[in-house]
């Protein structure tokens, strides 16, 4: 009975693991989110009214740097889910009357969203209200000491964020600043694979730009991928492909174009099988016949593998490793295999890209699998990242390893 709960506790803690690892990574959620292509002569003003959001809340979904920075047919991810910290304008609402019931300064309020004196608001209008800095009205027997204490907020820190140099000029009415606590985020916790594997086991880069990998998995087949590849080659894009050992074998020359036109070739088992459940003799077949494959087309042995489904777990890494591999995970997970929509693609990777992101998509699917919404979406997302000053890169430069053994 012992033995039965030990082989059931390290079961249940290897699946676990792999849970933490998918949802950590799972697309950010944004409901019912909408896509909005940018035309000339737009600006985030005018894109936040025609949608009833705040420009702030663009900025964030979209993690725009430089929000002054647009493009004509820049695509932007507009979120449309319920937002606390917003006001909606009322009929007969001014900016002064906001400020008074928000008991926010006016000219705060304004700032924040952008308006100018001679902007006019409108009813049901979205205006963002954030969390901090909170604002304390002064009332009679008010001191910054005690505002201080109510806040939690150092007396120190209130006098800095006001530009007061003394306890005693505090009038009836007047606005204090209450500045956010100090607050330090927390270290983003990987999962368990990256601490005890970290030199194999990789879910996004280490160099700290502005570098994006592309990565696609499943193929190559005739349809898709030749047009995936066709559009790296018009934008100047490197990429991974994680092969199908029995696909690579069937499309001999789309593998040796992926080469020839710098893309890097990797693993992804032979029959796509989840390396989790079959048995020690399948796993290695599975591997090596792949890799023999890749070499008798192209005279590269990869050196990357990608198991199918995301499916591992501490043996599984260990044997790939002792076989010379490193395992390839991914950071932003486009799910294009789930839809034919370009907007739930977009929606599903834009607001989830940063610095060292690994993207991934499909080149090839299951028998009837409509993968045509990849090609499309492709152009956009590249362009709007470009735009957003990211740089594509294979994994051997984002990741610092050899891509061939």
């Amino acid at each position: 009975m012992k033995k039965f709960y030990y082989h059931y506790l390290k079961s249940l803690s290897m699946y676990l693991s792999l849970i933490i690892i998918l949802t950590l990574f799972m697309p950010l959620n944004i409901e019912a989110a909408k896509v909005h292509r940018v035309k000339p002569g737009e600006n985030l003003y005018s894109i936040a009214r025609k949608y009833g959001v705040t420009v702030n809340e663009i900025i964030r979904t979209n993690n725009l740097r430089n929000p002054g920075q647009f493009f004509s047919t820049q695509a932007l991810i507009i979120p449309d889910a319920y937002r606390p910290n917003i006001y909606r304008v009322q009929k007969g609402d001014t900016l002064y009357l906001i400020s008074k019931k928000l008991e926010i300064p006016m000219d705060f309020l304004a700032k924040v969203n952008y308006l100018t004196d001679k902007d006019e608001l409108y009813e049901r209008q979205v205006l963002y209200v954030p969390a901090w800095p909170r604002f304390h009205k002064v009332k009679p027997g008010d001191t910054l000491y005690k505002i201080s204490k109510r806040y939690g907020i150092s007396l120190k820190r209130i006098k800095e964020a006001n530009q007061l140099y003394s306890h005693n000029n505090l009038k009836i009415g007047q606005y204090i600043k209450v500045p956010a606590p100090e607050y330090k985020p927390p270290e983003r916790k990987d999962p368990q694979y990256t601490k005890l594997f970290p030199d194999t086991f990789f879910l996004s880069g280490k160099t700290n730009g502005y570098n994006i990998a592309l990565t696609f998995d499943d193929g190559p087949d005739n349809i898709y991928t030749p047009k995936i590849l066709d559009i790296l080659k018009k934008y100047n894009v490197r990429a991974t492909f994680f092969l199908m050992g029995s696909r690579a074998d069937r499309y001999p020359d789309i593998v040796k174009r992926m080469v020839r036109e710098g893309h890097i070739v990797a693993n992804h088992t032979w029959s796509h099988v989840n390396l989790n459940k079959t048995t020690s003799s399948r796993f290695y077949n599975e591997i090596t016949n792949t890799s023999n494959t890749i070499k008798n087309h192209t005279s590269l042995t990869p050196a990357l593998v990608r198991p199918p489904y995301g499916a591992v777990s501490t043996s599984v890494i260990k044997r790939l490793k002792n076989m010379g591999f490193k395992v390839i995970f991914w950071s932003v997970d486009s799910r294009d295999w789930n839809t034919q929509d370009v907007d739930k693609i977009l929606i599903n990777t834009l607001p989830n890209v940063r610095k060292d992101s690994i993207i991934l998509f499909h080149s090839a699917g299951g028998e009837g699998h409509d993968l045509s919404a990849t090609v499309r979406a492709l152009p956009e997302l590249i362009n709007t990242l470009r735009m957003l000053d990211y740089r594509f890169v294979n994994l051997t430069q984002l990741l610092g390893i050899k891509a061939y053994q």
